[in-house]
């Protein structure tokens, strides 16, 4: 804050900030009161020097109301930084991200209600922990990336691995190289890890743009109920699912991100999400203790919107009980910010809307019905065809009998 402050007394008619961050990204285990003291002390020095910028707060990996509602309430020209990413999401479904996504609206609105504007000041894409160098140099967290990673070649002659830098220009001819951290992420044989492009079923690079687009829709619906976003990053060389400057260009943003027209979809994108039209349900194949601790926490609110009491009783399987439990808690906190994943344990499912269900009962009703008239005909036209080649066969043999006339035989009873 020192050289901040230093810099504000100075000065300069090229720099025209509209506010200051004192710290990006404090860590959610630093004492909440040791770093609100940091903000206090901040915000004072900002303003006496620039009263006219706006103070910027990170929330620390903290986003809720009960962390910042009564902090510097009334200070004017404050605001809360939060930074919303799915790439650290446990593996899930289409329909857990797109719920995920548009469900962000309700955290961003109560805060908003509460305390002080919301800017979504990072956010991107990614659904994965591939991405190269997503968690510093050669590095990753432990227990990531968690799916498999989709690999490109290493831009080789470009800024990003060009000269100057140790370990450049790349040898391709070598796997990856040390030092590491506590996990692994980096070029190896001239290849570089991204994010997958084919966890949710897409098949093309058509899939993949409208599953991005759709993802994109969803998290603008959400984030405009705030004070704006930014994009991490503007522009990548590899991995456009974080890469600003590419997803335009492929259209997955709206032509003018400042200004949403109707058709462009955003404030629609979340019609069916905002409904909950789907099952929070308990995945199966995933380790009983697992269930167990989702199960303890859907369970273990004090705001008796979840009845466990004879859940034994009612369901004979834990898979079973699980299903419930998950679904009555998702539904019943959803609006909060509440998410369908239960440590890993649940996801979601959507329902067929009953358009679509009475669309399939009358085709599936109207194709049956169709089938049996061409059956019913089919029938009738087999047994005539059938008479006509008896009647034609008989005719041919009685053509070769002997005329019974001249052999008639008079019989006396």
């Amino acid at each position: 804050m020192t050289f901040s402050a230093r810099e504000l007394r100075c000065g300069s008619s090229l720099i025209v900030p509209i506010g200051l961050e004192p710290v990006n990204e404090p860590w959610e285990l630093t004492p909440i009161d040791l770093l609100k003291d940091y903000y206090w002390k901040s915000y004072k020095r900002v303003k006496a020097r620039a009263p006219h910028w706006k103070f910027v707060l990170h929330d620390s990996f903290r986003f809720g109301v009960q962390y910042w509602s009564q902090f510097m309430r009334g200070c004017p020209d404050i605001a809360l930084d939060t930074h919303i990413y799915q790439a650290w999401n446990a593996p899930g479904t289409r329909s857990d991200y797109f719920s995920n996504a548009c469900q962000q609206k309700y955290m961003v609105a109560e805060m908003e209600n509460a305390m002080m504007p919301v800017i979504v000041g990072e956010w991107s894409l990614g659904t994965d922990n591939c991405a190269m160098w997503l968690n510093g140099f050669n590095d990753n967290l432990p227990g990531f990336p968690n799916i498999q990673c989709r690999m490109t070649k290493c831009p080789v002659q470009s800024t990003y691995l060009g000269q100057g830098f140790p370990g450049t220009p790349l040898d391709i001819t070598k796997p990856i190289q040390g030092p590491y951290g506590t996990g692994q992420s980096g070029p190896s044989f001239g290849l570089c890890p991204i994010t997958s492009n084919t966890s949710f079923g897409q098949q093309d690079d058509y899939d993949e743009l409208e599953f991005t687009r759709n993802l994109n829709m969803k998290k603008l619906n959400a984030f405009a109920v705030g004070h704006g976003w930014y994009f991490w990053n503007f522009k990548t060389e590899f991995g456009s699912r974080w890469s600003f400057l590419d997803l335009v260009r492929k259209g997955a943003f709206p032509k003018n991100v400042s200004n949403y027209r109707t058709e462009e979809e955003v404030f629609t994108a979340c019609l069916v999400e905002d409904k909950g039209a789907f099952i929070c349900a308990a995945k199966r194949g995933v380790q009983h203790s697992d269930l167990d601790r989702g199960l303890d926490f859907a369970c273990g609110g004090n705001d008796d919107k979840v009845d466990c009491s004879n859940i034994k009783e009612r369901f004979s399987t834990l898979e079973e009980r699980c299903d419930w439990a998950f679904n009555k808690y998702w539904h019943a906190h959803r609006e909060e910010g509440a998410t369908c994943d239960f440590g890993g344990a649940a996801h979601l499912l959507a329902i067929p809307s009953p358009s679509s269900v009475e669309r399939q009962e009358f085709l599936a009703s109207s194709v049956s019905k169709e089938i049996l008239i061409w059956t019913l005909i089919g029938v009738v036209v087999g047994f005539s065809g059938l008479a006509v080649v008896v009647a034609i066969t008989r005719h041919r043999r009685r053509a070769e009998y002997s005329p019974l006339i001249g052999h008639a035989v008079n019989v006396n009873v």
